[in-house]
């Protein structure tokens, strides 16, 4: 999960130069990316480390998560604002339109990660497990065996 903190944080580092190599007027917008890709990749760089992998992924997803809610729905007014007539900046809506969307797949990729390691940290039920729990009890129902019940049926 770590590599793909630093993948993201570069690509949103990208995004500002591939907007400043785009447009040759310069405006705010395109430095937006930018400021939330180096955080993301500082925390990507971070989670390397064992011992911090877990702190610096939840503040990457915590940042992404604001990041993207915010970004979607400054996105939403604009383009609401363009349709109803007024003027916006098109460029600048395009940046942070697909700032906002790289923030929200990074914040999703987090939270499955997430959510797959307590699966795997509680020893949740996976579909193998559930029958293998069947063949331990009607093995360990049989009185007739006497075998260890623990091998599942194999000798």
């Amino acid at each position: 999960m770590a590599r793909v903190g630093i993948v993201f944080g570069m690509l949103l580092c990208g995004l500002t130069y591939a907007a400043m190599v785009w447009d040759p007027h310069k405006i705010p917008a395109q430095f937006i990316p930018m400021m939330f890709g180096i955080p993301l990749l500082f925390c990507g760089v971070v989670a390397l480390n064992p011992h911090r992998r877990k702190a610096s992924m939840h503040t990457a997803a915590g940042l992404t998560g604001v990041v993207g809610v915010g970004g979607t729905v400054w996105c939403i007014t604009r383009f609401l604002k363009l349709v109803t007539g007024g003027a916006v900046n098109i460029h600048g809506l395009t940046v942070l339109s697909i700032m906002s969307l790289l923030c929200v797949i990074f914040l999703l990729v987090c939270l499955r990660s997430f959510v797959k390691m307590r699966r795997a940290q509680s020893g949740g039920p996976h579909e193998d497990a559930v029958v293998d729990a069947g063949l331990h009890q009607a093995a360990s129902s049989d009185p007739s065996t006497n075998r260890d019940v623990s091998t599942h049926g194999k000798a």
